[in-house]
Order: structure tokens, then C-alpha cells, then sequence
């Protein structure tokens, strides 16, 4: 499932995956770059999941709840599959092995502080004569409207057998990179750039649209809720 807090529901059980694993995490990075449009980081609320159709079904969104410490706002089909249950309102750590928690404690305090841009190289628990599978995940931090950041978008996708779930990962391999200096900081708490200072009324108003039409669009829930 993926969404956010709007009134419509997106069901993305049923949405064909068309996307290539190595394809999905372009069009994930790229998305995010486009809409931070030359800011560190760009709002939560200009996330539209339109913009990442061929890849929802391993997006996720995180929201920081402590100092190294996360949890699921919304988690993707995929995710949902290798755990084994729904992970929205779980901590992030539960897709993780115990001996993975700190260092991933470690990573979230750089996505949401410096801010950076974090990728990770997972391996699944061994299982009988299965092996690992491997994974990998994304993660791109996100501003909320007090220019506070406490919010990611992100995305798991993993190769291999997937055995039994849950299936738990270790981290093997982490990239990061901090975007200070990558983009603009906001000007003020809810962040025009300095490029942004004056805007036309027209693209004022179709910006308020957008952002209506978007609390509207972005709620999932599963295609049997209710049911």
C-alpha cells in the first residue's frame, strides 16, 4: 500500500509492475530531483505517487520519530510480501536483524540531520539451503511544511528466492552522501527558494490546486479494505 493522509483511495495491489529493479531506483532519484528542483530537499506534500507509477509497489515512506529512529507511514506491496505483514505504523527497524539496528540508528540520524542521501546493500537471513537473497534500498529525505525534516521516501527491492517471511536484512554496504552544497536551504519555514521569492498569482493559485488535489490522491489502502 502507499498514500499519505488525503481522502481518496489509490489501491496499488493490483497496479501491473512493469518496472525493472535497476529501473525503478532511477526513476525514484530521479522524481526526488526534480521535484527538490535545486533545493536541499523538497516538501512531502509535492510527493505524488503519478510521478512514480511504474515503481510503487516497493516505495515506501518513513517518518523520524526519534533520533535515529523511524517508522512506516506507508510501505509498498513488495515489502509488505517479504515481511509477511503490513508494515505501516511499524518501526523501520523491523525489517532489520538485530545485529543491523545500530548502524542503521547511525543512518537515520544522517538522512534526517545532515541531510544525505542514503543507499543501502542488504542480505536476507539464511534459510535451510535457500541462502540470502539480496536487496537494496533508498533512501531520499523530505521536508514538512515548518521546514523541519522528518520525513523520507524510499525503496526496497530485492533479488533472489524469498523464502519464508519475515525476511529480515543485515546491512552489507552503505553509500552516502550529504546534500549540503548539492541545493538551496529555504529562505523561511515552509521554504521558497531564493528563486522563489516572487510567483505569478496564476501559478500561486495552481499551486494550491495541486496541493488539494494531492492530500486527495494520496491515501492507499489495500484493495480488499472493508471487504
Amino acid at each position: 500500500m502507499f498514500g499519505s493522509e488525503g481522502d481518496r483511495i489509490v489501491s496499488l495491489a493490483t497496479r501491473k509492475r512493469s518496472t525493472s529493479r535497476e529501473e525503478c531506483f532511477v526513476e525514484l532519484d530521479a522524481y526526488w530531483t526534480a521535484l527538490a528542483a535545486g533545493r536541499i530537499v523538497p516538501l512531502r506534500d509535492e510527493v505524488d505517487p503519478r510521478g512514480i507509477k511504474g515503481s510503487l509497489d516497493k516505495v515506501f515512506l518513513i517518518e523520524r520519530i526519534a533520533p535515529g529512529i523511524a517508522r512506516f507511514r506507508i510501505a509498498g506491496h513488495h515489502l509488505t510480501d517479504l515481511m509477511g505483514m503490513e508494515m505501516r505504523g511499524m518501526p523501520l527497524s523491523a525489517a532489520f536483524t538485530p545485529a543491523a539496528r545500530e548502524q542503521l540508528g547511525d543512518t537515520l540520524r544522517a538522512l534526517f540531520s545532515e541531510p544525505a542521501r542514503v543507499e543501502l546493500t542488504l542480505e536476507g537471513q539464511r534459510q535451510g539451503l535457500r541462502g540470502r537473497i539480496g536487496a537494496r534500498a533508498l533512501f531520499l529525505p523530505l521536508r514538512n511544511r515548518d521546514g523541519g525534516i522528518d520525513r523520507a521516501i524510499g525503496m526496497l527491492s530485492s533479488t533472489g528466492r524469498r523464502g519464508t517471511a519475515p525476511q529480515r536484512f543485515d546491512i552489507v554496504g552503505e553509500e552516502r552522501r550529504t546534500l549540503v552544497g548539492y541545493g538551496e536551504y529555504p529562505l523561511g519555514p515552509s521554504g521558497p527558494t531564493e528563486t522563489e521569492i516572487f510567483v505569478p498569482a496564476e501559478t500561486a493559485r495552481a499551486r494550491i490546486r495541486n496541493r488539494e488535489e494531492l492530500r486527495a490522491s494520496l491515501r492507499v489502502v489495500s484493495s480488499n479494505a472493508g471487504e
